[in-house]
């Protein structure tokens, strides 16, 4: 009897394990989800801010010609 109680016993802890090993692969599978979605939210931030840095590079190029135009009017 005390075989059967023990089986019995296992074969509950197994299932309650199984329970488990499911929910804890339910929220990696979300967490794995949150992962993909905030690496392409900060990849497309990133092209952004290199558009940007791009954009202030191109208007910081001409404000150097007017400074050094400005500069060069002043020596003279």
């Amino acid at each position: 009897m005390c075989g059967v109680l023990n089986l019995i016993g296992e074969g509950f802890r197994l299932k309650r394990e199984a329970q488990t090993v499911e929910r804890d692969g339910f929220w990696l599978e979300r967490e794995a989800l949150t992962v993909e979605r905030d690496s392409f939210s900060l990849t497309r931030q990133g092209r952004r801010m290199g558009r940007r840095a791009f954009r202030l590079e191109r208007n910081v190029r001409p404000l150097e010609l007017q400074t050094a135009a400005l500069q060069s009017i002043r020596s003279v």
